[in-house]
């Protein structure tokens, strides 16, 4: 059908029950007029039939071109083409390639349910309005540079072949809901609006290959329920407001945001939320450098069941920035997962999700990283471990009912709150070297293998109610207030080099071994009941202000003996007044002492310190020396008594009675000149006991001098 006058006139034919429903491509392009190429009406078809190649290129089309279920046989040629209105190609038929590139359209594209079987091409095209491509379906597309100074929609379309929106820009909002994509590149794609490539209410956004959005720029993204079935490409892309990939229910049915192959979100830049919620990783999640206002990859809640946001593979969240919350909330890893040198400026949180764990099952590491104000692991789960040396922490640090199944580190953190690790299970070392905590360290109803906290430096206390611990290390720790220990079994406990400004309480603690080598505390307390008080001490350079408990069974399980630390406790008591406490110190020291000479081969010197023990007890057991000096005295009165023993100096025939003894006992044994002169009896067949009687008050007495004035309690 091909009326001349009806076409120049611009009249709207329909030929879709005509029996001839053919027009020429040749036809139509000899409606175009003069040099400018003008065609001088609008066009409207419906249910024509266009035959031949049709060229408008560089041509000038001043009315609307409206074509409805047509089919264009041949290629259509746009190159260059100015269209001052809107072209409408409704549930049209494309056979051949359609070139709009470098055209400008001042009104709006439509291609809604058409069907293109080649190429659709705007590359640098320019549409003012909007272009509409709803439910279309396209082989290969190509918008390279295309500009569009309102929307595009192609929600519900299908793109069999490549689709290149390399440097196109769109003014407003761009929406391929529910699109099924083969292949796409949309390289440095700028949208001034809304982005919308989430799934629709029957439907998701599919990529079946690469989607590569590389450097694209969105002002607000939203991809929930989008499935990429292999690479997805974000690298230094810019989201201006919220970016969304979250898994989302529609219709009774849960649209899973899936990633089957790496997910490369590198140096992307969000000033709002990136949101991930549910979705499913299974190849590498690479969020490295990436910027934005908050994360959340929390779990949600789906048809009475949770729905895990999931790593199959490796997350790499390496130097990221969140300028908000970090949110893993019921996440699940079971690759590993690094987030060093990340910096979140508000909470993290790898807590619980409704009762379901966040979940680690490989190596998780934080190193580097400052995590914000505070960080939650409640209930999490670290299977393979997890490591945040260096790791900064604006408050706390809380770590309630978590399970660390491999070896936990935080050499070198800082916390600026308090670390509460109440209920906490560590499989393996919890290694907290260097930490510096603001606040407390709170670790009740812990189990562990090893908690190191060397070098540690902490504020307030250092809390471990109801644990069971294998081997606690604070060597060289510092800790502002106290150490408190109840209800724990601990086989080691070492505390060598640790300072403690107020106290450290062991009174309600049961540990086999302590080590307090060149510790300093402001107070110490045992428990009263000595079967409570640890096997083996070490005591040696070990300094305390004050000091509650049984310092005798403790000194006694000192192991290697020290003497300066016998001599320390003595020192405590004599300044209380408790000098009998003083001395028993004193005497445990020197007997410990005198045992260790016999074992290091001092025999001398280990008889001459019996000696001393057996007479007066080193100084320390004053009443030995008067039971010696008894003891001679009566036995020196039972010599002289006997007859013969003591003689009158002149009447050789007086006998000397009982007194006399008594008399002559005391006299030698006290060492003097020579026996008073007013005494007429001397020794007789006795001399030779009396100068052995002599001898051992020679000695006796003047220890006795000795020990009044202190010389042997020497320290």
């Amino acid at each position: 059908m091909e009326d001349r006058d009806r076409f120049i006139r611009g009249e709207a034919i329909d030929l879709s029950q005509a029996e001839d429903r053919t027009i020429s491509a040749a036809f139509l392009e000899s409606l175009i007029e003069g040099p400018d190429r003008t065609y001088p009406a609008a066009l409207r078809l419906t249910g024509a039939i266009i035959e031949g190649k049709l060229n408008f290129r560089f041509a000038t089309v001043k009315h609307e071109v409206i074509l409805k279920n047509c089919e264009l046989a041949g290629e259509l040629n746009c190159r260059g083409t100015r269209f001052e209105k809107s072209v409408h190609f409704e549930g049209c038929r494309f056979r051949q390639s359609v070139y709009f590139d470098r055209a400008h359209v001042t009104g709006t594209l439509l291609f809604s349910d058409s069907t293109f079987g080649e190429t659709l091409s705007l590359a640098d095209a320019t549409v003012d309005e909007n272009i509409i491509g709803m439910r279309a379906t396209f082989a290969d597309f190509n918008a390279t540079r295309l500009r569009v100074g309102k929307s595009v929609v192609f929600s519900g379309a299908t793109f069999t072949g490549k689709a290149r929106l390399i440097d196109a820009q769109v003014g407003a909002t761009a929406e391929f809901e529910g699109v099924r994509l083969k292949e796409v590149n949309a390289s440095r794609m700028h949208v001034a609006g809304a982005a919308f490539f989430r799934a629709d209410k029957t439907m998701p956004t599919t990529f079946d290959e690469a989607a590569i959005f590389l450097e694209a720029s969105f002002g607000l993204t939203d991809f929930s329920g989008a499935e990429f079935r292999k690479e997805a490409e974000f690298r230094r892309c810019s989201f201006g407001m919220a970016a969304t990939f979250a898994s989302v229910p529609k219709g009774g049915k849960l649209f899973r945001t899936t990633f089957g192959g790496d997910a490369r979100f590198q140096f992307s830049k969000a000033d709002g939320w990136l949101i991930f919620a549910g979705a499913l990783f299974r190849g590498q999640a690479l969020f490295d450098a990436c910027r934005c206002g908050g994360a959340d990859f929390r779990a949600i809640a789906f048809d009475s069941s949770i729905v895990s946001t999931s790593f199959l593979s490796r997350g790499n969240f390496i130097g990221c920035s969140v300028d908000g919350p970090l949110l893993f909330n019921g996440a699940m890893f079971e690759s590993t997962a690094t987030f060093s040198s990340a910096k979140v400026t508000l909470n993290a949180e790898f807590g619980d999700y409704e009762g379901v764990p966040t979940r680690f099952r490989d190596k998780c590491r934080f190193v580097d990283a400052h995590l914000g104000t505070s960080v939650q692991f409640e209930r999490a789960e670290f299977l393979g471990g997890v490591d945040l040396g260096n790791t900064r922490i604006e408050h706390g640090l809380f770590m309630r009912e978590a399970i660390f199944g491999q070896k936990a580190t935080l050499v070198n953190a800082t916390i600026g709150g308090s670390l509460d690790a109440v209920a906490t299970r560590f499989e393996q070392d919890a290694v907290f070297d260097g930490v510096v905590v603001g606040g407390s360290m709170m670790l009740r109803g812990v189990r562990a293998d090893h908690i190191r906290m060397v070098h540690a430096r902490v504020t307030g206390n250092i809390e471990l109610h109801n644990a069971s611990v294998h081997k606690v290390n604070l060597w060289g720790a510092v800790v502002q207030r106290e150490v408190q220990l109840a209800g724990v079994q601990i086989v080691t406990l070492l505390l060598d080099a640790a300072r403690v400004e107020v106290m450290v309480d062991l009174s309600r603690s049961s540990v086999w071994s302590v080590d307090f080598a060149g510790a300093n505390f402001g107070a110490l307390q045992l428990d009263a009941d000595v079967n409570h008080l640890p096997v083996r001490v070490d005591v040696r350079r070990f300094a305390y202000g004050s000091f509650s408990g049984d310092g005798h069974a403790l000194l006694a399980r000192s192991e290697p003996f020290d003497r300066d630390a016998y001599l320390r406790v003595e020192n405590l008591h004599r300044t209380r007044g408790e000098d009998g406490e003083a001395h028993d110190i004193y005497y445990a020291m020197r007997d410990r002492a005198t045992r260790l000479m016999l074992t290091n081969g001092e025999r001398l010197r280990w008889f001459f310190n019996q000696l001393q023990d057996g007479l007066f007890g080193y100084g320390a057991r004053p009443a030995r020396l008067l039971l010696w000096t008894l003891l001679f005295l009566v036995l020196g009165t039972y010599v002289f008594s006997q007859p013969g023993a003591l003689v009158h100096k002149d009447a050789k025939a007086l006998r000397p009675q009982f007194v006399d003894s008594i008399i002559v006992s005391t006299k030698l044994f006290v060492p003097t000149p020579d026996l008073a002169p007013s005494e007429p009896f001397i020794p007789g067949n006795a001399a030779l006991y009396a100068v052995f009687h002599r001898l051992c008050g020679a000695i006796i007495v003047p220890v006795g001098v000795l020990l009044l004035t202190g010389f042997f309690i020497r320290r």
